[in-house]
């Protein structure tokens, strides 16, 4: 009778950080969220069609069915924008401390692009509600200085992040010393949002999963000596 292997080679699921992240299917507490929608003034409520029970709400209303009053909330948060970025920072927290331990340096740089892939895209398929906000927090950010400034600031984040992830690549010898890890900082940002915005606005045309392996290939050899 063979014996269960002893040594199970699955990066994925080294920490319980990373498997949180990139399990397919997910059933607890922190899933049983109703969506709401915010939407300027008082008192308002509109129903949102095809969603029986959702509707779009001003604070106030939500407060209220919260079971919170309008005062209790405006303690933590000054408008609608603060509590999505509170999500936001926490969300972006999460991500790159799950990034931080999934990379590793004694694997091609091509292995290690198509896990941060894998979990990057995981995150958008589990979670569709949580794109559709950001793009409109994003085109929100057109129109105020305030929420431009947080999402520059979320950018710099990502681009310090990459470049620390780079320029520990030149040490282990897998990243190319002549190119200037800014710029390659800002363009695999560029590539990653790009892919996942065709993925959002022509998802019958363009599928995540089997972009993957070939972007990583693309990527690495670009960066690879």
């Amino acid at each position: 009778m063979s014996a269960f292997p002893i040594t199970r080679l699955r990066r994925l699921r080294r920490t319980d950080t990373l498997r949180a992240l990139v399990r397919e299917t997910r059933l607890d507490l922190d899933r049983f969220v109703m969506p709401l929608f915010a939407c300027p003034g008082e008192g308002v409520v509109n129903p949102v069609e095809g969603l029986a029970g959702i509707a779009q709400r001003s604070v106030d209303e939500i407060v209220r069915e919260a079971g919170f009053s309008k005062g209790a909330f405006y303690v933590h948060f000054e408008a609608k924008e603060d509590i999505f970025w509170a999500m936001l920072e926490e969300r972006i927290s999460r991500q790159l401390s799950a990034f931080r331990e999934a990379v590793d340096a004694d694997v091609p740089v091509a292995k290690n692009l198509e896990t941060v892939l894998r979990s990057i895209f995981a995150l958008n398929r589990e979670d569709p509600l949580w794109s559709a906000l950001f793009m409109e927090f994003a085109a929100h950010a057109s129109r105020d200085a305030k929420v431009r400034e947080q999402l520059a600031a979320m950018y710099r984040n990502w681009r310090s992040f990459a470049i620390e992830i780079l320029n520990a690549g030149r040490e282990a010898g897998l990243v190319r010393r002549d190119l200037d890890v800014e710029f390659i900082a800002s363009v695999l940002i560029a590539v990653v949002e790009g892919t996942m915005m065709q993925a959002r606005l022509a998802a019958d045309s363009f599928d995540l999963d089997s972009a993957i392996e070939p972007l990583s290939r693309l990527l690495a050899g670009w960066l690879e000596p």
